[in-house]
Parts: C-alpha cells; sequence; structure tokens
C-alpha cells in the first residue's frame, strides 16, 4: 500500500482502539481524529442518514443485515479507499477495526461478499434517488453557494467515461467497436453529471449509463445518453440554476426539452459548450 496521508491515517484508525472514548466527539490520538471527523460530519449535514438508507427499497426476501448496514459497509469501504472487497474483508476481521466500526455508526459491518450480493440486487434507481437527495439538502444548507458562478450558477461537468472493457460480451448491452484488423471490443461507459467548484470538489448528480438495449439498429452513444441524463438532472434538481461544463461530444443542438444557452461561446475554449437546464424555453442564442 502506497504510504499517502489518508492511507497513513486510516492504519492509525485501525490501531487505535476507540472504545476507550465515552462519546464520538472528542479523540486523543490522530486515528481517533479521523473517526470523530467523520462522526461530527455525518451528523452536521445529514443527521438523518440512517433513515435515508434504511428507506432504500430492499430488494432480499431474507434480510441478515439492514439496509443502512449494507450501504453503510460500502461507503466506508470506498473513505477507506480499499482496493478490494477482499481488502475490506482483511480489516473487517481485525477485532480493534470492527470494534471501532460499531462504535462510530451503532452498526454491525458486513462481510463485503454480502454488501455485493445486496448491490447486485438493488435497483440502479434506488441509489440515484438516495444520492441526488443528499446532495439537494447540501444544496439547501448552502454548502455550495459561495462556489457559483456569477453569483447564481451551479456548475455542472458533463463528460463520458469508460467502466471496463473486455475480449468477449460482458452483457446485452455491452457496447462493441471493431479495429480495421477485425478484431471486437467490448466495453461498457457511462455519462456522468458533477457539481464541480473551484476548490476542488467533485461531486456526483446524476449517471446515465450509455448502453444498447437488447435489441437495436444503431448503438446507444453520448449524444443520447446526454439527452437522458438531461431529463435525470431536470427531474431531480428541476428549479436548480445550473450551468453545464461540456466538451464538443456533447450535443452543441439544443435539446429540445430541456437546455438553452445562458452566456455565449465566443470567449471559451472553442471545444466548450455552457448551457443551462433549469430554463422553460428551449432556444439557443450565442
Amino acid at each position: 500500500m502506497v504510504a499517502t496521508p489518508l492511507n497513513q491515517g486510516r492504519q492509525q484508525y485501525e490501531r487505535s482502539s476507540l472504545a476507550e472514548l465515552s462519546d464520538t466527539t472528542t479523540a486523543k490520538t490522530p486515528g481517533q481524529q479521523i473517526a470523530v471527523d467523520l462522526r461530527r460530519t455525518i451528523d452536521h449535514f445529514v443527521p438523518d442518514l440512517y433513515v435515508r438508507l434504511e428507506n432504500v427499497v430492499d430488494p432480499r426476501a431474507r434480510r441478515g443485515y439492514t439496509m443502512t448496514e449494507i450501504l453503510l459497509g460500502c461507503l466506508f469501504m470506498f473513505i477507506c479507499k480499499q482496493g478490494s472487497r477482499n481488502a475490506m474483508n482483511l480489516d473487517r476481521d481485525n477485532t480493534i477495526f470492527a470494534q471501532n466500526f460499531e462504535k462510530l455508526f451503532g452498526k454491525r459491518l458486513p462481510h463485503m461478499d454480502t454488501v455485493d450480493d445486496v448491490l447486485v440486487l438493488l435497483d440502479n434507481h434506488e441509489l440515484e434517488r438516495l444520492k441526488a437527495s443528499l446532495v439537494a439538502t447540501l444544496i439547501e444548507k448552502k454548502v455550495f453557494g459561495k462556489y457559483r458562478l456569477l453569483g447564481s450558477l451551479y456548475r455542472v461537468a458533463v463528460d463520458g467515461t469508460g467502466i471496463m472493457t473486455v475480449d468477449e460480451g460482458h452483457c446485452a448491452h455491452c457496447l462493441k467497436r471493431e479495429s480495421k484488423n477485425g478484431v471486437t471490443t467490448y466495453f461498457h461507459n457511462i455519462l456522468e453529471a458533477k457539481l464541480i467548484t473551484p476548490n476542488g470538489f467533485a461531486i456526483s448528480l446524476a449517471t446515465e449509463w450509455i448502453e444498447n438495449p437488447e435489441t437495436y439498429e444503431k448503438q446507444d452513444c453520448e449524444l443520447k445518453a446526454f439527452q437522458r441524463l438531461a431529463d435525470k438532472l431536470k427531474g431531480f434538481f428541476p428549479r436548480l440554476p445550473i450551468c453545464v461544463h461540456a466538451d464538443g461530444s456533447t450535443p452543441i443542438r439544443p435539446s429540445s426539452r430541456s437546455a438553452r444557452p445562458i452566456i455565449g461561446v465566443s470567449s471559451l475554449p472553442s471545444r466548450t459548450a455552457i448551457l443551462s437546464l433549469s430554463g422553460k424555453k428551449s432556444k439557443w442564442s450565442f
């Protein structure tokens, strides 16, 4: 493991027992301080986090762990920057680590294979709605207010990214391309909209898979996915004044349902488009 400050802090968290703390608002060691800061962040910004997690529709018939425990375990794996479920399971087997987790969250830490089994069954829209509601709370609390463009517009970057590439079809929804040599490659991409700030925040607002349906004449693409993502953004944040930052692969003509320009692009890089998804009209004027 690379000895970054975050990894060093996580290792200190693993070695520093929280059992001696009377509560989770004070700390005596650097490792304890990481845990205390995390607890304070949750309590300050989303004190009803557990209620929201438990309201996610559970797809299981039999439930050994609550949805709160499943989703907390998943979140903590990413907070700890684990490289795999197996790495997280090794930490889970550490007595101090497991005790710290229970002390910090008041919940059991499930096995990551159990977490994976639930997430495979879970409807993606459930997590999308959860994510949007959490971000909406931060916006309501004006956490990002001082970073708005022109004092009123939240900056949203939209771009596609690759998730995986395989030599054989992964599923019926894989995209595919054929090289000049006749070699077919299968892959999965997503289109992501992130709320960005000058100080480095990049917080996911919505995600849209770029994938083929069961039967199709033309493959799905970023252009089509943008239309769906725009509808999703407007559904989650119907009154939020936003400014979309996109490259040349994002449609440069108006979406007839949800987009109109707010600022001319002449003073910006040639591959940049600035749009607003909050207007009532769909007229473009550069």
